[in-house]
Protein backbone atom coordinates (compact mmCIF):
# COMPACT_ATOMS: atom_id res chain seq x y z
CA UNK A 1 0.00 0.00 0.00
CA UNK A 2 1.19 3.07 -0.88
CA UNK A 3 1.08 6.04 1.90
CA UNK A 4 0.61 9.47 0.84
CA UNK A 5 1.71 12.57 2.60
CA UNK A 6 1.74 15.72 2.18
CA UNK A 7 4.62 18.71 2.34
CA UNK A 8 4.43 22.69 1.21
CA UNK A 9 6.69 23.89 -1.18
CA UNK A 10 8.53 26.83 -0.21
CA UNK A 11 6.87 29.11 -2.48
CA UNK A 12 3.49 28.41 -0.88
CA UNK A 13 2.20 25.23 -3.18
CA UNK A 14 0.86 21.60 -1.83
CA UNK A 15 2.05 18.43 -3.46
CA UNK A 16 1.50 15.41 -2.02
CA UNK A 17 4.55 12.95 -1.36
CA UNK A 18 6.03 9.18 -0.70
CA UNK A 19 8.75 7.33 -0.44
CA UNK A 20 9.72 5.26 -3.00
CA UNK A 21 13.59 3.36 -3.91
CA UNK A 22 15.06 5.60 -5.78
CA UNK A 23 14.25 8.66 -3.32
CA UNK A 24 10.65 11.13 -2.57
CA UNK A 25 8.72 11.20 -5.78
CA UNK A 26 6.66 14.73 -5.23
CA UNK A 27 3.46 15.61 -7.23
CA UNK A 28 1.82 19.29 -7.00
CA UNK A 29 -1.64 19.20 -5.62
CA UNK A 30 -4.11 18.72 -8.09
CA UNK A 31 -2.30 16.92 -10.71
CA UNK A 32 1.02 17.36 -12.87
CA UNK A 33 4.21 16.00 -13.50
CA UNK A 34 5.77 13.59 -10.70
CA UNK A 35 9.24 14.43 -9.91
CA UNK A 36 11.78 11.85 -7.65
CA UNK A 37 14.11 14.05 -5.40
CA UNK A 38 16.59 13.20 -2.73
CA UNK A 39 15.81 13.86 0.77
CA UNK A 40 18.61 16.07 0.83
CA UNK A 41 16.80 18.00 -2.01
CA UNK A 42 12.93 17.68 -0.40
CA UNK A 43 14.09 18.66 2.92
CA UNK A 44 15.75 21.92 1.55
CA UNK A 45 12.61 23.01 -0.52
CA UNK A 46 9.79 21.58 1.45
CA UNK A 47 8.24 21.45 5.33
CA UNK A 48 5.60 18.36 6.15
CA UNK A 49 1.98 19.34 6.43
CA UNK A 50 -0.64 17.01 8.75
CA UNK A 51 -3.27 18.16 5.82
CA UNK A 52 -4.24 20.75 3.07
CA UNK A 53 -5.91 23.77 4.02
CA UNK A 54 -9.91 23.89 3.44
CA UNK A 55 -10.42 27.14 2.57
CA UNK A 56 -13.45 27.89 0.21
CA UNK A 57 -14.07 31.02 -1.35
CA UNK A 58 -16.99 32.07 -3.11
CA UNK A 59 -16.26 33.13 -7.12
CA UNK A 60 -17.38 33.45 -10.40
CA UNK A 61 -16.32 30.87 -13.05
CA UNK A 62 -16.03 30.18 -16.62
CA UNK A 63 -14.57 27.16 -18.59
CA UNK A 64 -12.50 27.41 -21.07
CA UNK A 65 -13.73 30.03 -23.62
CA UNK A 66 -17.73 29.61 -22.81
CA UNK A 67 -19.41 32.68 -22.29
CA UNK A 68 -21.50 31.67 -19.50
CA UNK A 69 -20.11 32.45 -15.84
CA UNK A 70 -21.08 30.56 -12.95
CA UNK A 71 -21.22 31.45 -9.34
CA UNK A 72 -19.47 28.66 -7.01
CA UNK A 73 -16.55 27.76 -4.44
CA UNK A 74 -12.84 26.78 -5.18
CA UNK A 75 -10.17 26.65 -2.66
CA UNK A 76 -7.34 28.76 -3.78
CA UNK A 77 -4.71 26.70 -2.63
CA UNK A 78 -6.17 23.95 -4.83
CA UNK A 79 -5.92 22.92 -8.14
CA UNK A 80 -6.02 21.10 -11.17
CA UNK A 81 -2.94 20.98 -13.78
CA UNK A 82 -3.18 24.83 -12.77
CA UNK A 83 -6.99 25.24 -13.14
CA UNK A 84 -9.32 26.14 -10.85
CA UNK A 85 -11.32 23.60 -9.48
CA UNK A 86 -14.90 24.40 -8.07
CA UNK A 87 -18.10 23.42 -6.05
CA UNK A 88 -21.08 24.31 -7.16
CA UNK A 89 -25.03 24.04 -5.78
CA UNK A 90 -27.25 22.28 -6.90
CA UNK A 91 -29.32 24.72 -8.75
CA UNK A 92 -25.72 26.37 -10.55
CA UNK A 93 -24.59 22.85 -11.38
CA UNK A 94 -27.99 22.67 -13.35
CA UNK A 95 -27.19 25.45 -15.40
CA UNK A 96 -23.55 24.13 -15.99
CA UNK A 97 -25.03 21.22 -17.59
CA UNK A 98 -27.89 22.94 -19.14
CA UNK A 99 -25.25 25.55 -20.47
CA UNK A 100 -23.55 22.66 -21.48
CA UNK A 101 -25.72 20.37 -23.03
CA UNK A 102 -24.98 17.78 -20.76
CA UNK A 103 -27.45 15.50 -18.01
CA UNK A 104 -26.34 14.21 -14.64
CA UNK A 105 -27.59 10.32 -14.02
CA UNK A 106 -28.13 11.47 -10.36
CA UNK A 107 -29.36 7.18 -9.60
CA UNK A 108 -24.99 5.85 -11.47
CA UNK A 109 -23.77 9.83 -10.58
CA UNK A 110 -22.32 9.98 -13.99
CA UNK A 111 -22.22 12.78 -16.67
CA UNK A 112 -23.69 11.73 -19.83
CA UNK A 113 -24.19 14.22 -23.21
CA UNK A 114 -27.99 15.20 -23.44
CA UNK A 115 -29.96 12.85 -25.56
CA UNK A 116 -28.44 9.73 -24.06
CA UNK A 117 -30.70 8.60 -21.30
CA UNK A 118 -33.22 7.00 -23.42
CA UNK A 119 -31.58 3.33 -22.50
CA UNK A 120 -27.85 4.38 -23.74
CA UNK A 121 -25.16 3.81 -20.79
CA UNK A 122 -22.39 5.97 -22.70
CA UNK A 123 -21.02 8.16 -19.49
CA UNK A 124 -18.62 10.44 -20.32
CA UNK A 125 -15.79 9.17 -17.92
CA UNK A 126 -12.67 11.33 -17.88
CA UNK A 127 -14.56 14.33 -15.93
CA UNK A 128 -15.09 13.93 -12.17
CA UNK A 129 -18.33 14.55 -10.46
CA UNK A 130 -17.99 14.30 -6.81
CA UNK A 131 -21.20 15.34 -4.43
CA UNK A 132 -20.53 15.96 -0.85
CA UNK A 133 -23.63 17.07 1.80
CA UNK A 134 -22.93 19.90 3.59
CA UNK A 135 -24.95 21.56 5.76
CA UNK A 136 -27.35 19.40 4.44
CA UNK A 137 -27.28 20.62 0.74
CA UNK A 138 -25.96 18.76 -1.92
CA UNK A 139 -22.44 20.16 -3.69
CA UNK A 140 -20.97 19.37 -6.97
CA UNK A 141 -17.22 19.61 -7.87
CA UNK A 142 -16.65 19.43 -11.49
CA UNK A 143 -13.07 18.31 -12.03
CA UNK A 144 -11.34 17.72 -14.96
CA UNK A 145 -12.28 20.79 -17.28
CA UNK A 146 -10.42 23.89 -17.83
CA UNK A 147 -12.16 26.21 -15.24
CA UNK A 148 -10.95 29.55 -14.28
CA UNK A 149 -11.91 32.40 -11.75
CA UNK A 150 -13.61 35.36 -13.25
CA UNK A 151 -14.56 37.34 -10.14
CA UNK A 152 -13.90 36.56 -6.34
CA UNK A 153 -16.89 37.73 -4.46
CA UNK A 154 -16.12 40.57 -1.76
Amino acid sequence: MKILQYAQHKDGAFYTHEIVDSGIRICRQGGGFTHCLTPAQFAQDFTLVDRLPITRVLAQFELDSHEEKFWGWHNPDYNWNGWATPTFTEEQFKKVLASLCLTYDFTNEKLLEDGYMDGVTDYIEDIEVIVTLKDNVHHYDLNGWCWTVTEVAK
